[in-house]
């Protein structure tokens, strides 16, 4: 793709993962979430991890049972980070941001876009001219894209909390090429809340990691408060936006 790594490594590099497969063998395409949430949590906690990223969730608007297990934990296990995708319902209005993004601990992420001048060359490979015109005011500006879904939730709650660029950016497409001459991309064009979510992520960790280094203390509270307090305002109301960017 001619992309370098400096360009291209994202938040956080660094980070080690824990991944959970959520996908039967004879279902690969499906996802299948745990009855309960507290093992898989538990699981990812006693591994020392201190943040869990879900590109996941429903269309429900509702606070529902999985809600309720990303909340509980988070109050048993105050150091732990949630951070869920709001949803891809935008284009049906407000009241779209989905299950389990309802939950009250959690950070819920919604989608801005990036600019044109990111994608540089890149950008007119995927996109044709008409698309490109045809969407310029939402990349002219970083702002929010029309497809991220909104607050409220079905109890009041004001989410999304945060945004983040979810349209569009590169990302890892293929680690192992299918042939010695495949022409296949290592990067390729994402966008959603999907990717949203993960970015924000990494800057919680970036984040957790400086306040280590200046031996102070924090709970996911603190995370979420200082994440919200020094968001860009995009000029949006709280149940588009959030606290921003």
């Amino acid at each position: 793709s001619g992309l370098k790594c400096e360009d291209t490594c994202g938040i956080s590099s660094n980070s080690k993962l824990i991944m959970f497969d959520f996908a039967l063998d004879d279902y690969p395409d499906t996802l299948i979430v745990p009855d309960n949430f507290e093992d898989m949590f538990a699981t990812s906690y006693s591994s020392g991890s201190r943040i869990f990223s879900a590109s996941w969730g429903t269309e429900s608007n509702d606070y529902t049972i999985n809600s309720f297990y990303m909340d509980d934990f988070m109050y048993k296990f105050d150091d732990y980070n949630i951070i869920v995708a709001a949803g891809n319902s935008g284009d049906s209005g407000s009241g779209t941001v989905g299950s389990p993004a309802t939950a009250k601990n959690v950070i819920s992420v919604g989608a801005s876009t990036n600019s044109l001048e990111s994608f540089a060359e890149d950008f007119e490979n995927h996109f044709s001219e008409s698309d490109i015109l045809s969407n310029k005011k939402y990349y002219e500006n970083i702002t929010l894209i029309n497809f991220s879904s909104r607050g409220p939730s079905s109890i009041g709650d004001p989410k999304p909390d945060l945004m983040s660029i979810g349209a569009h950016g590169f990302t890892p497409s293929n680690i192992l090429k299918s042939s010695k001459d495949s022409q296949d991309e290592s990067f390729s064009l994402f966008g959603g809340t999907s990717m949203a979510a993960p970015l924000v992520s990494g800057s919680a960790a970036i984040l957790m990691e400086e306040m280590k280094k200046q031996f102070q203390d924090y709970d996911s509270f603190t995370i979420k408060n200082i994440l919200m307090s020094t968001a860009t305002d995009l000029q949006n109301d709280p149940f588009t936006q959030g606290s921003g960017l």
